[in-house]
């Protein structure tokens, strides 16, 4: 499954920056709901 070039971007940028690559609450979130609306 590819992930939308939104949530990508925003890994890549905390990477960037040295934070943490891990996805935060709202990414999770948002990921979720994306994967929910492929399977449809």
């Amino acid at each position: 499954m590819r992930f939308p070039r939104a949530t990508r971007l925003a890994v890549d940028r905390k990477r960037r920056e040295g934070g943490d690559a891990a996805l935060d609450e709202d990414e999770r979130a948002e990921l979720a709901r994306l994967r929910r609306e492929s399977r449809s």
